[in-house]
């Protein structure tokens, strides 16, 4: 996987994020895409992550704070 891909990646997981309720909602009516495929492969990828690389992630991503 490129760099650009994995920044491609971070990009749309932090939309997904940051407006996950709204977006789940969506899912309701449309069905999902493949976003949540996407966050679980990085979410089982962080896993294996040294521990202040995970808090990175979730800091920056999951609860889109910005540095």
């Amino acid at each position: 996987m490129s760099e650009e891909q994995v920044r491609r990646d971070l990009r749309e997981l932090k939309y997904y994020y940051s407006h996950k309720s709204s977006v789940e909602e969506h899912f309701k009516v449309t069905g999902t895409t493949g976003i949540k495929n996407l966050a679980r492969r990085y979410e089982a990828a962080i896993r294996l992550a040294p521990i202040r690389l995970y808090d990175l992630f979730g800091c920056l991503y999951i609860q889109c704070k910005t540095q």
